[in-house]
């Protein structure tokens, strides 16, 4: 079942509206772990993609990268965080308290992500980026466009007197469009990151670039979660999150997985065979 992609759902259920007043404050987050899932079950009613997380915790200052087989769950960890979905069993705390006595509004506003599919509308690149706001300052406007590859295309834009993208991105390509929504994600003032499939249209050597800048984010105040299907990105985390039917395999350092995890060190021979296998046949 495909993400909410960034929709914030409205209708609350009517426990939730009793405690909508709470909000967080950021001094608490460097008191507690960031995320932490506690017995958490979730399933999508009659799909067969059930997601099961005994425990697990996220702190300020790192960069976890979450790999696994494709519908394992990972996306739905985002959904789950960003509460787009309730968890039918355990708890999910953000800052040290539990997201469902909170509004949903207050949750997100310290949470940037950006979605597997773009989200994007028949405006110029800058309002597509600056989204929420109507402005964006213009010193990190333009390094948000160079961090993410996109200043070609700004110029061409602007040179042809035409500035937009079409609607949903439509004047431009697939992987232009993923690196305007992280351009996006970028910019926002966030504690927690979350990047699904950042780089996937991307050709190798953009995807190189633009996961650096996403590297580059890092420090003391913010954590930063990326699903990927790149298994070299995964060296470059602090911890790798590993999902595998919906439950975690490992959940480690790369170094440390490649010998404790089975699974996690198959992914990454596959990754690699096929890596050669491309550069064979260029």
């Amino acid at each position: 079942m495909p993400s909410l992609c960034g929709i914030w759902i409205s209708s609350l259920p009517w426990n939730a509206r009793k405690a909508q007043a709470l909000s967080f404050h950021t001094s608490q987050a460097t008191n507690v772990p960031l995320v932490q899932f506690r017995d958490v079950f979730f399933t999508y009613g009659r799909v067969p993609c059930n997601v099961s997380i005994s425990n697990l915790s996220i702190n300020l200052g790192e960069l976890i990268v979450i790999v696994g087989e494709s519908g394992g769950g990972k996306t739905t960890i985002f959904d789950l965080i960003c509460k787009f979905f309730d968890p039918i069993e355990g708890s999910i705390l953000f800052m040290g308290k539990n997201i469902q006595a909170v509004r949903p509004d207050d949750l997100r506003k310290h949470i940037s992500l950006m979605p597997q599919e773009s989200l994007l509308w028949d405006g110029s690149i800058r309002s597509n980026i600056c989204y929420p706001e109507q402005t964006c300052d213009e010193k990190k406007l333009h390094k948000l466009v160079q961090d993410t590859a996109l200043s070609e295309l700004y110029e061409r834009l602007d040179a042809s007197g035409s500035d937009t993208i079409g609607e949903s991105g439509s004047h431009i390509s697939g992987g232009e469009k993923q690196r305007v929504s992280v351009a996006r994600a970028m910019n926002r003032d966030a504690l927690l990151y979350l990047f699904d499939e950042p780089t996937s249209l991307m050709d190798s050597i953009t995807a190189e670039s633009v996961f650096h800048s996403i590297l580059a984010m890092r420090d003391a105040h913010k954590a930063i979660l990326v699903v990927t299907h790149n298994l070299a990105h995964a060296q470059y985390a602090d911890r790798v999150l590993v999902f595998k039917g919906g439950r975690i395999e490992g959940f480690d350092t790369y170094e440390n997985l490649l010998t404790s995890c089975n699974y996690f060190s198959s992914l990454v021979k596959s990754h690699s065979n096929h890596v050669e296998g491309e550069e064979v046949t260029a």
